[in-house]
């Protein structure tokens, strides 16, 4: 039969009473609890007792994972503690809204196209009317991983710090949920959908009967794709991803799309800050499902934040914008290289200056801001990088393609086919992806290409 779970103020008093009658009799329908939600100082939430199949009473872990950074573990650990949510949850929105990569506490974050910013991906509006001072600094700070963390815990919780459980009343034992039928409300998948899409889109385009397929919007995509990896990483302790192949994403033909068509890449497990091991087996085919040899360890995460950064689609606006701000850092210049040298330092692997190459790092110990600098920093070896035309051998994904003016990483390769796919900054002012050949690349005049030897994909 149905229990009803609510909580509010004081038209609990009048509402209550009819729907628990109701909800003894098992005639009201989980469509009725989400109609509730609009009532203001209410929260209402359905659970079918004794119908949830295996999969929907999935249960995660109520103590921090091992699985987590020390540096973050604590952070989760208090958050979790004081709102009364579970903090492996936290965790996996945190992954999520990062492409599965934990980064150092004092990062730059990035932000979005829609303007979601910090470690949690808060909206400014949305930070202005809940965020919190976790850390007791007197200032609420959207890119504090300690406030940003503190705040989403309060909007998972039935007792939040300010107003109400937005993202639902969750709990440390609360179930995962299905993810073949994600939108039943009092799961943690369906919490982190309304936490990814907001609550109202949920509640507008899906139903708990629906299937994970079934609601259509225009990025309906990103949810399932948020949903997937939630879903993984819960069932795997924080350990696997859940943007696979086996999920559909398959990259360069046959998977899934996103609003524009543009198929979506797989994400890497869980990486970064010592998590995540180097070693892998790719299989016979190398295991992307799409003939891509992505390799794995550091380079493979050089893919991934490139990826990520494609799908981001940060353009360069007047005054330059998040493009000086983020990938130039503090200048002003023809961004190419910015753009590359900034997704291997995102990625851990980041360029270091040696004594003949001192003088091409203008800014910062990570940054050749200029390509004439950066063939010159892999043609001299430094670090043990190397630089090769296509006549001597093939390139691979995580390599930077080196042009007579133009940088950019190579993320996908076939090498049947002599074709590769590429991944750059200021072309067209934006990120884009494109084809081209190993011999000419995607850019005019081909050099050669750049490898950084850590952790090589076979």
């Amino acid at each position: 039969m149905w229990k009803k779970v609510a909580i509010g103020g004081g038209l609990l008093m009048l509402v209550a009473p009819m729907v628990l009658f109701a909800a003894a009799l098992g005639i009201v329908s989980a469509a009725a609890c989400e109609a509730m939600d609009d009532i203001p100082f209410v929260e209402c939430e359905f659970l079918l007792e004794g119908g949830l199949d295996g999969d929907q009473c999935g249960e995660v872990p109520v103590e921090v994972s091992g699985n987590i950074p020390d540096e973050w573990r604590e952070i989760f650990a208090e958050a979790a503690d004081k709102f009364h949510v579970n903090p492996n949850f936290l965790a996996a929105i945190y992954l999520t809204e990062n492409g599965n990569t934990w980064r150092p506490l004092d990062s730059n974050w990035a932000s979005s196209p829609a303007g979601a910013t910090g470690p949690m991906q808060f909206m400014p509006g949305t930070w202005s009317d809940y965020g919190i001072d976790g850390d007791g600094d007197g200032t609420a700070d959207i890119s504090d991983p300690t406030d940003a963390v503190h705040t989403a815990a309060s909007l998972f919780s039935a007792s939040p710090h300010k107003g109400p459980p937005i993202y639902g009343s969750t709990s440390p034992d609360m179930a995962t949920g299905s993810i073949g039928k994600p939108w039943l409300p009092g799961t943690l998948l369906y919490a982190a959908a309304s936490y990814n899409a907001g609550p109202g889109t949920i509640t507008k385009y899906t139903s708990a009967d629906d299937g994970l397929d079934d609601p259509q919007w225009t990025r309906v995509w990103e949810v399932r794709r948020y949903l997937h990896n939630i879903h993984a990483l819960l069932d795997s302790n924080l350990t696997k991803s859940g943007v696979t192949s086996e999920n559909g994403y398959t990259g360069l033909s046959g998977g899934r799309t996103d609003h524009v068509g543009h198929y979506l890449r797989e994400w890497s497990d869980p990486h970064g800050l010592g998590v995540g091991g180097t070693d892998g087996d790719d299989g016979e085919d190398g295991g992307s499902g799409d003939d891509c040899d992505v390799p794995d360890g550091d380079l493979n995460a050089v893919v991934e934040v490139a990826r990520r950064e494609f799908e981001r689609g940060a353009r360069e606006e007047p005054g330059c914008g998040f493009v000086c701000d983020e990938y130039i850092d503090d200048g002003d210049e023809a961004w190419c290289a910015d753009f590359v040298s900034w997704v291997f330092r995102e990625a851990g692997v980041p360029f270091k200056p040696t004594p003949m190459t001192r003088m091409y790092f203008w800014r910062h110990d990570w940054q050749i801001p200029a390509v004439i600098g950066m063939q010159r920093w892999f043609r001299l070896g430094s670090h043990g990088s190397e630089f090769f035309t296509p006549d001597q051998k093939d390139p691979r994904p995580g390599d930077v393609a080196i042009y007579t003016g133009h940088v950019n990483i190579v993320v996908a390769v076939d090498p049947s086919r002599d074709m590769l796919v590429t991944i750059g900054g200021n072309e067209s002012d934006t990120v884009q992806q494109t084809s081209g050949t190993f011999s000419a690349g995607t850019s005019s005049g081909l050099v050669g290409y750049g490898r950084i030897n850590a952790e090589p994909a076979d």
